[in-house]
């Protein structure tokens, strides 16, 4: 994808970001015509942003009818992290998860302010390196695995050393 259409696509996830954080309810409603005619692009660039950038792992819903009359709706969802670290963990990182859907997961946690830049750059190198020389279903599941262990990990000493405080 060129810089222009990347930025484009930046422009058009900041846009929707900011509606979601002044709507009530965490929850807006958008035409994908109004929303290509105000970018200057065509729908499908609406779409494209939508369904790489609103995806569950990143913490929205997304539900879209087409045609005449036709709507998107994004629903910001919510992670209860008062629970056990493991528990809160599981609830956000399946059996397997892809590069893709880890990358997804980080975003969210960073963006809810659970982790930081730092953590989210340290947790994809040692994914990484742990899970490189696997291909397919065993490297989801071993991504899986490992990033649930960092991740349990990391909320945990967090507790213990916020307890110590």
């Amino acid at each position: 994808m060129g810089d222009n259409v990347a930025n484009l696509a930046d422009y058009i996830e900041q846009h929707l970001r900011r509606l979601l954080d002044l709507a009530e309810g965490g929850a807006i409603e958008i035409q994908r015509r109004d929303l290509a005619d105000k970018f200057n692009c065509v729908p499908s660039q609406i779409n494209y942003v939508i369904s790489t950038r609103f995806t569950a792992e990143r913490g929205f819903v997304v539900e879209s009818r087409r045609g005449e009359g036709g709507y998107i709706r994004i629903f910001r969802t919510h992670l209860d992290t008062s629970t056990h670290p493991f528990g809160f963990v599981n609830s956000v990182v399946g059996d397997s998860v892809s590069d893709q859907e880890m990358g997804d997961v980080l975003f969210r946690l960073k963006d809810l302010g659970i982790i930081d830049r730092r953590d989210e750059l340290l947790i994809k190198g040692i994914v990484r390196q742990q899970s490189e020389d696997l291909r397919g279903r065993s490297a989801s599941l071993v991504r899986a695995r490992i990033l649930r262990a960092v991740l349990a990990t990391l909320l945990s000493v967090r507790r213990e050393c916020e307890e110590d405080m």
